[in-house]
């Protein structure tokens, strides 16, 4: 039994070795099949890898086509963005000459609106010297029509003076006919004084010289001296009242050449007047006129200036929003 039993422990002991041995061989085929699986799973993961690589590859490669065709489309797109960059650059080049010439017809309107400003001053200005002239011319005729009033009234006097000389004249012409019927009277008695003279003389001759006849004599001497006396004055009154007629008469024709100039001054005065304020009256409407139609067409083109200004001013806004 001890024997069998020894064996029975060899026998087991052998067992257990073997056992241990398979344990352990078993556990290098465990190893090994994990190593195997391992190698398998790593073969599975990196085939699986592959696939998925390739299906990645595949998806890169279309992802690579789709890209390069998106390449291609943002290429084209960059080259159609360079384009309207080209056109945009050389539209901004024009706007730029645009404004550039929009700003020089502004510099140049603005020129134009303060010529146009300084025309319509002097335009103004001219009008304004038309109407002082137009006053002027105006107050030159009433200072005219008060000449011709006072020319007029003169006319009136002086044909007043040369009715009242008239008068005169007749007068002095009454006096002097009075003065030859006195003369005439005169000589009337101067010749019956000489004839009482030559009667008393032949009376005295006759009567040897009487007193009476002396007396007779003186007087009638007497009245001769005074007969001519009164001759004497009533030609002095002649002479004076001739002298008179003859001034009258001057005045009267230097008051009629007066009145002539004066009516001569006064139609050459209404004419220059009338020729000068039509003159000046159209001169002035002219001027108005004229005027008038720079203001218009001053206003024209600072509206026409305006509007290009807005125009400009628009472009440049729309070209700031591009």
């Amino acid at each position: 039994k001890q024997l069998n039993g020894g064996k029975t422990k060899l026998l087991d002991r052998e067992k257990i070795k073997s056992t241990e041995q398979g344990i352990k061989s078993s556990q290098q085929r465990i190893k090994s099949s994990q190593h195997k699986i391992k190698s398998t799973e790593q073969k599975i993961k990196s085939h699986n890898r592959r696939k998925s690589t390739e299906q990645k590859i595949k998806s890169t490669e279309q992802k690579i086509k789709s890209s390069q065709q998106k390449i291609k489309s943002s290429q084209q797109k960059i080259k159609s963005s360079q384009q309207e960059i080209k056109s945009s650059q050389q539209r901004i080049k024009s706007s730029q000459q645009r404004i550039k010439s929009s700003q020089q017809k502004i510099k140049s309107t603005e020129q134009k609106i303060r010529s146009s400003q300084q025309k319509i001053k002097s335009s103004q200005q001219k009008i304004k010297s038309t109407e002082q002239k137009i006053k002027s011319t105006e107050q030159g005729i009433k200072s005219s029509q008060q000449r011709i009033k006072s020319s007029q009234q003169e006319i009136k006097s002086s044909q007043q003076r040369i009715k009242s000389s008239q008068q005169r004249i007749k007068s002095s012409q009454q006096r002097i006919k009075s003065s030859q019927q006195r003369i005439k009277s005169s000589q009337q008695e101067i010749k019956s004084s000489q004839q009482e003279i030559k009667s008393t003389e032949q009376k005295i001759k006759s009567h040897n010289r009487r007193k009476s006849t002396e007396q007779k004599i003186k007087s009638s001497q007497q009245k001769i001296k005074s007969s001519q006396q009164r001759i004497k004055s009533s030609q002095q009154r002649i002479k004076s009242s001739q002298q008179r007629i003859k001034s009258s008469q001057q005045r009267i024709k230097s008051s009629q050449q007066r009145i002539k100039s004066s009516q001569q001054e006064i139609k050459s005065t209404e004419q220059k007047i009338k020729k000068s304020t039509e003159q000046k009256i159209k001169s002035s409407q002219q001027e108005i006129k004229s005027s008038q139609q720079r203001i218009k067409s001053s206003q024209q083109r600072i509206k026409s200036s305006q509007q290009e200004i807005k125009s400009t001013e628009q472009k440049i806004k729309s070209h700031n929003r591009r």
